[in-house]
């Protein structure tokens, strides 16, 4: 029977493997190994952004005023930033939270935003433009403290 068909000039089952095989490897493939490439990155910035305001925060909480406070909390995220290999260029913090609402039972308020880059492959290169990501915490100044 498949002779027949060969012989009648039919193509018969032969597909266009080479193509289909380019197509699912330009347009599926190649996409998701990009996205794969670059999500440890943003998770990597994430996490570090959460943990500078976490730490922050609480730095700025345990000291004894609000300068302390604020050279406490920036050596935290200086800590944190340079653990996880960013760029301090990449990050900035800003404070909320003065001496007067350091009584206690008062809370601060740190925020923490880092670049993150479009595309980046780790330990290569990060090309493309930057969407900014932000980590809130607020941290309670301690209720039973002694002004």
């Amino acid at each position: 029977m498949r002779a027949a068909r060969r012989r009648a000039g039919g193509r018969g089952e032969a597909g266009f493997v080479a193509l289909e095989w380019a197509t699912g490897i330009g347009l599926l493939l190649f996409p998701v190994a990009v996205l794969v490439v670059a999500l440890p990155a943003w998770s990597e910035r994430q996490v570090a952004a959460t943990v500078a305001a976490r730490e922050a925060a609480r730095a700025w909480v345990e000291s004894g005023d609000d300068t302390a406070g604020f050279l406490a909390a920036g050596t935290a995220v200086d800590e944190v930033v340079a653990n996880h290999g960013i760029d301090p260029g990449e990050v900035s913090v800003g404070y909320e939270g003065t001496v007067r609402t350091r009584d206690p039972g008062a809370r601060v308020r740190v925020t923490v935003s880092v670049e993150m880059p479009v595309l980046a492959f780790p330990g290569l290169f990060a090309e493309g433009r930057f969407f900014t990501w932000s980590a809130v915490h607020q941290e309670p100044v301690d209720p039973y403290r002694s002004r």
